[in-house]
């Protein structure tokens, strides 16, 4: 039988383990320090997509209605009516008061709406 001490990573390990009141409510292992750091980590990606907007597209057969953050890019935009409506994606042009919107772009690079907190995007769909 060895005396010898318990290593640093026995030490690390046994004091990562939870105590078996823990593992039984695992609510209690979490503190609120935990939650907390949750939730700011959300507020702070959501502040980072920016508010939501909504965005209407104007397409050649009617209009597609969404809501989207400054934040999203005209890529992103561009998905969602190949999801919604089944467009090939490179047959969509976007265009915001007859000029060009360019997919690396977000909706916040738009000054006319980021002020005005809404988006009407004219859609020309290739081939329709």
């Amino acid at each position: 039988r060895s005396s010898r001490r318990p290593s640093r990573r026995s030490k690390r390990l046994q004091s990562c383990r939870m105590s078996g009141e823990e593992a039984k409510s695992p609510s209690k292992a979490l503190n609120f320090e935990d939650a907390n750091r949750f939730s700011t980590r959300d507020e702070d990606e959501a502040a980072a997509r920016g508010a939501d907007i909504p965005v209407v597209f104007d397409l050649p057969e009617g209009k597609e209605e969404a809501t989207f953050s400054l934040g999203h890019t005209v890529d992103m935009l561009k998905f969602h009516l190949v999801r919604v409506k089944g467009f090939e994606y490179g047959s969509l042009t976007f265009k915001l008061d007859g000029s060009v919107m360019i997919d690396p772009l977000s909706l916040a690079d738009f000054p006319s709406i980021a002020s005005a907190r809404s988006a009407r995007i004219q859609v020309e769909v290739a081939g329709a």
